[in-house]
């Protein structure tokens, strides 16, 4: 559902003259050498990610194939449990069958969408611990603050979005809420009027992207998927960080 109202800025052009403080002269000349190497950079980037898109689909094809091959050979009940074994345990099972190995791989499958739930610090030392206390869905308004990526203001219904997998519900005019983003998100980008993401920097996939198309962007938004929900009213600030629920909530499921 497209929002009621929404104000968004241009892709900065990053002229020197629009910072907000004076350079010296070796700053400026340092800046003039290293930005066009910087955005050549991100391109550069961006395109080898792209490749690695294809290649992980071509391996994915292959799995795929091998998963319904050893269905019809009997080795693996079905062909989800593939992605449940090692390497060398697919290369134990492609030669002789165990029942060992396909009850461990049906346990793995179980544990999976527990495991999924389990947040982890962003920066930490050594073993990673849980974090145990888990962002709840917040009733009523209220206002957060996330990282600035993009500039620009939106206000509009939220489309919470934690998987790629679910992707297909975006429609025209909504403001994209999710863990993160990758390149098969980016054509979705052109249906959106802004983007929320819990992770990222200025160089993430979400904040680039964003950039380009002229999108207000905010990363860093720790447990906003689960503060919201699908429908919820919001005003997202590129400019400030600043995210706001508001009363209105959507006439219909948008």
């Amino acid at each position: 559902m497209a929002p009621k109202s929404k104000t968004q800025k241009e892709a900065p052009a990053w002229d020197l003259s629009d910072l907000p403080y004076k350079l010296t002269f070796v700053q400026k000349l340092l800046l003039k050498f290293l930005i066009p190497r910087a955005r050549l950079a991100v391109a550069a980037r961006e395109t080898s990610k792209s490749g690695l898109v294809r290649t992980i689909h071509k391996l994915r094809t292959v799995c795929i194939r091998l998963a319904d091959q050893m269905v019809l050979e009997g080795r693996i009940p079905t062909p989800d449990l593939l992605y449940f074994l090692t390497f060398e345990e697919i290369g134990i099972l492609l030669k002789t069958r165990s029942p060992s190995l396909v009850l461990k791989a049906q346990r793995r499958l179980r544990l999976h969408p527990e495991l999924d739930k389990v947040k982890y610090p962003s920066l930490f030392v050594g073993v990673p611990k849980p974090i145990m206390t888990a962002a709840k869905r917040i009733e009523g308004d209220f206002e957060m603050k996330g990282n600035p990526m993009s500039q620009g203001v939106a206000e509009g219904y939220a489309r919470v979005v934690p998987t790629f997998e679910e992707a297909h519900l975006i429609r025209k005019g909504d403001i994209l809420v999710t863990t993160a983003t990758d390149t098969g998100w980016t054509p979705y980008f052109p249906l959106l009027s802004g983007v929320i993401t819990e992770m990222g920097g200025p160089l993430s996939h979400g904040a680039v992207v964003a950039r380009e198309y002229g999108l207000p962007c905010v990363v860093g938004a720790d447990g906003i998927t689960s503060m919201l929900r699908t429908g919820d009213y919001i005003l997202l600030d590129g400019n400030t960080g600043i995210l706001r629920k508001l009363a209105k909530t959507a006439d219909e499921d948008p």
